[in-house]
Order: C-alpha cells, then sequence, then structure tokens
C-alpha cells in the first residue's frame, strides 16, 4: 500500500479516537498537561481527549484488530497468546489462562494484570476452549479496559 494512501487510513481512525496522528493541535501534543476532568482535583490529561464517540471508535478499532480487519496489509500476530490459551485440561487451565493473561497484560499495559481485572476478564476465558477465540478476547478485552486508556 502506498504511504500516503496508509496515512489516510490511519488519519481517518486516529482522528475519531481523538489523536490525529499527523496534525496534534499544539506543541504541546493532544491535551493539556494540566487538565482536570470536570468536578475533580486531579489532574488527568488523558481524559481530555476521552469521550463516549472516542472511546466507542476505540472499541471499534481494537475489535478490526484483533480480528485482523483493520486493512489487507495489516495483521495482528496472536500467535504466542494463542499458544498459550491452548490448555483445556481443567486440572492447569486456571493457571495457563492467568499465565496468558498476564502476558498479554505485559504487551498491552507493561505490567502484571491486577487481580480484580484477572477476576473479571477470566470467565470470557473459560467460556470457550477455542485457543484462538480466548486470545482474541484476552487482548480485546485488555485494550478496551480503563487500564489500557491512560498511558503510563
Amino acid at each position: 500500500m502506498q504511504t500516503r494512501c496508509m496515512r489516510h487510513l490511519w488519519n481517518s481512525y486516529t482522528a475519531n479516537m481523538g489523536q490525529d496522528l499527523f496534525d496534534s493541535p499544539s506543541v504541546f501534543n493532544y491535551y493539556s498537561p494540566l487538565y482536570q476532568p470536570p468536578g475533580t482535583t486531579t489532574i488527568a490529561p488523558e481524559f481530555q481527549i476521552l469521550s463516549q464517540a472516542a472511546s466507542f471508535y476505540r472499541a471499534n478499532f481494537a475489535y478490526r484488530g484483533v480480528q485482523n480487519q483493520i486493512d489487507s496489509d495489516i495483521a495482528v500476530d496472536l500467535t504466542n497468546f494463542t499458544q498459550l490459551a491452548a490448555d483445556t485440561n481443567a486440572a492447569t487451565q486456571s493457571a495457563s489462562l492467568t499465565t496468558m493473561l498476564n502476558a498479554v497484560s505485559q504487551a498491552l499495559l507493561g505490567v502484571p494484570m491486577p487481580q480484580d481485572m484477572l477476576t473479571a476478564i477470566m470467565p470470557a476465558m473459560v467460556a470457550t476452549n477455542d485457543a484462538a477465540t480466548r486470545a482474541k478476547n484476552a487482548v480485546y478485552l485488555v485494550a478496551v479496559s480503563p487500564q489500557y486508556q491512560i498511558q503510563r
């Protein structure tokens, strides 16, 4: 795909998610470093560009990503996560899935998954025995989590 076409593709996705990739509104980036969400005293700059619409666009983009539906020239390789998700043995499955979820968390969040997040996501893992579906669900659920929306 030509660079110009790829740039147009990314611009349409990123603009809808609140961060037009090649057109930051100021030299300070996409939001003020001193932004406070309304009604709080907490400094949380990343929330200045978070809206309901952007949240839906981000969730849809994450879904397209794990399903390899962003573009024919873009492929998300979940092979490593799929291999970790393949255990269907009742005696070892929970530990294996925890390892897989922590690998996804490390890749997307840079830290191990908090216990409450692990507890919330685990039912989606055991709902199927298909390793590819488990891997896709894990990546999607972490990518749409509040923890992923906050830059570290």
